[in-house]
């Protein structure tokens, strides 16, 4: 369920970016309004409308400026909150992947173990080969983790 927030964040975050592209082109599109040159034979009515005009283009591109700055912000919002988002699912996997190792811990004859490890370690063996004694076949970490995910329903 997180995995799905996180991933809407990331698509809303991409669409607010391709907004950001599009206020820029327009922006610079407005400044190039602006900086265009203008005729030396003007009338008055017409450098009237050319101002008018020009203070509109100014208006817009102001507005155009804050819409982005806005979507800024909100960019920079949600990628706190996406970053919060997987934190918190990087602990709520690890609080599960915990809970079952203290189920399966307790299903263990600690006993048994206990007494394998010191019985290697009476004959000499490191810790680590009597680890390796215990389970001599290296496992496939991510083949077990998937068996035990799916086992006992946990989140990936």
């Amino acid at each position: 369920m997180q995995e799905r927030v996180v991933e809407n964040h990331a698509a809303v975050m991409a669409g607010l970016r391709e907004q950001m592209r599009q206020i820029d082109a327009e922006i610079d599109l407005a400044k190039a309004e602006l900086t265009a040159p203008g005729s030396a034979e003007l009338d008055l009515a017409l450098i009237r409308s050319l101002a008018a005009a020009r203070r509109q283009t100014e208006l817009r591109l102001e507005q155009r400026g804050r819409d982005r700055a806005g979507i800024a912000a909100r960019i920079r919002d949600m990628e706190r909150s996406r970053r919060a988002m997987e934190l918190d699912l990087r602990d709520s996997q690890q609080r599960c992947w915990k809970a079952l190792f203290d189920e399966l811990k307790s299903a263990v004859d600690t006993g048994a173990l206990q007494a394998l490890l010191v019985a290697g370690l009476e004959a000499g063996f490191a810790e680590a080969a009597v680890r390796a004694a215990i389970l001599p076949n290296p496992t496939d970490r991510d083949r077990v983790a998937d068996q035990l995910r799916e086992r006992f329903a946990l989140p990936k």
